[in-house]
């Protein structure tokens, strides 16, 4: 009985669990990082690799400085010629790559950009953990805060398998926070 249950098992082709790792590796976080600096709208579209590049950890404090925080710092004189507060202490590399739009507020432009990176990182971890725990083929439902949600999860309906779930907030989401989600389905 057990030669069977050998021969059996080893006969089955277990999925490649690789392609989706829990905990995320550095390629993919960036890659999500990326993703969410250009679903926020507040970056230049040609610059996004600096903005990502700002947004990465350091590799001796494995933590992200704020980037708009950082030297050099623009002068009070630049920051009145933007119509800025001239105390406020901000990095001219991060303001330089911000939307015309986005410079009106560059710290709420900052705490946007932020706020995607957790939700898509935290998303997608997620949605690794349920494809290692349940399989590639588990299925998922796409749920949205009713009172926040943007037009883009409203036309967004449906079920798919946590493999191929999108990655939220979605692209052109406009919630200053994306609370969307997805959960799993398990059916008795």
């Amino acid at each position: 009985m057990l030669g069977f249950l050998r021969r059996l098992l080893t006969r089955t082709k277990q999925p490649d669990l690789s392609l989706w790792p829990y905990p995320l590796g550095e390629a993919d976080e960036r890659h999500l990082v990326a993703y969410a600096i250009k679903v926020a709208g507040v970056t230049m579209p040609a610059r996004l690799p600096d903005v990502v590049q700002m947004f990465q950890p350091s590799a001796a404090s494995e933590r992200v400085a704020s980037p708009a925080r950082r030297e050099p710092f623009m002068t009070p004189d630049d920051l009145e010629s933007f119509g800025l507060n001239k105390r406020l202490k901000l990095s001219a590399a991060f303001f330089l790559l911000l939307t015309p739009e986005a410079k009106n507020g560059p710290i709420e432009a900052e705490r946007k950009i932020v706020r995607h990176i957790v939700a898509a990182l935290g998303n997608r971890r997620d949605l690794n953990r349920l494809v290692q725990t349940l399989g590639p083929k588990q299925a998922v439902e796409f749920i949205r805060d009713e009172e926040t949600c943007c037009p883009q999860s409203r036309a967004f309906v449906g079920k798919s398998w946590a493999a191929v779930a999108p990655d939220l907030p979605l692209p052109g989401c406009s919630a200053e926070m994306c609370l969307c989600d997805h959960r799993a389905i398990i059916e008795v």
